[in-house]
């Protein structure tokens, strides 16, 4: 039988764990809001005086957008997915391969384009694959760009930046997933366009 200091030990012990555990998940979210305070003065700055500054990569894709958590949780017409936010032209996302991103992004017209942007950052291993998929809003249908058997950093280039254009025929919400099996941070875009004729 355990006796009672062994007890309140045990407790005190389980606090700590619960203690250091909320301490660690507030010094993520804080070095993460300073990223995006950063990221959004170093684009201020580019956009003020390019000469002036030596503007990172990061600044120059996110330039005038919003930092979007992505952490909701929006239904969508896939069973057993749902979506972490709403992407368009004011707004960016950042995340972490391998693994999978799913977002939405709204059209107003039909036969737009909606073009994804990845700005691959802190790469630790290149992978061989990466897929962009956009569905229609019913998901009848569904777009994708399927780069397999390849070297994902590679193919990246040396501005470390990707674009996927997927169609989008039907107005409304469109699920778009992004999936690679790289290990890499990344910036995410998302812009729908009505493409020139």
């Amino acid at each position: 039988m355990q006796s009672r200091e062994e007890g309140d030990d045990a407790h005190v012990t389980h606090c700590k764990n619960d203690t250091w555990r909320s301490e660690q998940r507030q010094r993520t979210h804080s070095r993460r809001r300073l990223r995006q305070r950063r990221l959004a003065l170093a684009a201020a700055i580019c956009l003020a005086g390019p000469a002036l500054a030596s503007c990172s990569a990061e600044a120059i894709f996110t330039s005038g957008r919003v930092s979007e958590p992505c952490s909701a949780v929006y239904p969508t017409c896939h069973a057993g997915f749902s979506a972490g936010c709403y992407l368009n032209s004011e707004k960016y996302t950042e995340g972490t391969f391998p693994g999978a991103r799913r977002f939405l992004v709204a059209t107003s017209q039909v036969n737009q384009i909606i073009r994804v942007g990845l700005l691959l950052t802190e790469m630790l291993y290149p992978g061989t694959e990466i897929l962009v998929q956009a569905y229609e809003p019913d998901c009848c249908y569904v777009t994708q760009d399927l780069r397999q058997d390849i070297d994902v950093f590679e193919e990246a280039g040396d501005d470390a930046k990707l674009l996927f254009d997927l169609a989008a025929e039907t107005p409304g919400d469109h699920l778009v997933e992004v999936y690679s099996d790289c290990a890499s941070d990344f910036l995410l875009t998302a812009d729908p366009y009505v493409p020139e004729e």
